[in-house]
């Protein structure tokens, strides 16, 4: 019998109340963690200390990085989705008080957020059984936080009877 053996080799402490969700950018080598105190905190890996931190003021249920694009982070909390850009006016602030745009998209409760590679699909879930894909219209520009267009379909995913593969 084979397993898995885990040591300790970093504790990340800052969030007032629990951790609801995580993510991990590869390339940037950034970890960002979102609470019930309403907060996202993104993590120095060497070091273990937060190093900037983005306030919502609602309970976080998901946080992903839009892929190709490490200077925006998506959030959601209840129904909405929050894009916070780490670039331009905001690139220096350690504390960013409120997102950039919200969008409330979702019927119930986001529970998930995902984006694809190329950072054009972002997928959200939610407590209905609802999976919203949007693309994402129009530019982004680096020098200043505009909000993106979001196109979406609503797929209906309660139950899937095919093999996805």
């Amino acid at each position: 019998d084979t397993h898995a053996m885990f040591r300790l080799a970093k504790q990340f402490v800052g969030h007032r109340s629990s951790v609801s969700c995580l993510c991990y950018n590869h390339v940037t080598n950034v970890l960002l963690s979102g609470s019930d105190d309403g907060t996202v905190r993104e993590w120095d890996m060497a070091k273990g200390t937060s190093v900037r931190c983005l306030m919502l003021g609602k309970p976080i249920q998901s946080v992903t990085f839009v892929a190709g694009r490490h200077d925006l982070i998506l959030t959601s909390a209840e129904n909405t989705l929050c894009e916070y850009y780490l670039s331009g006016p905001n690139a220096s602030k350690i504390i960013i008080k409120e997102p950039s745009y919200c969008h409330q998209i979702n019927r119930d409760e986001i529970s998930t957020i995902v984006s694809n590679l190329s950072g054009t699909i972002v997928a959200s879930c939610d407590d209905s059984g609802d999976v919203l894909l949007l693309s994402v219209v129009g530019g982004l520009p680096s020098d200043s936080p505009l909000r993106f267009s979001l196109q979406f379909s609503r797929l209906n995913i309660c139950y899937c009877h095919q093999d996805l593969h």
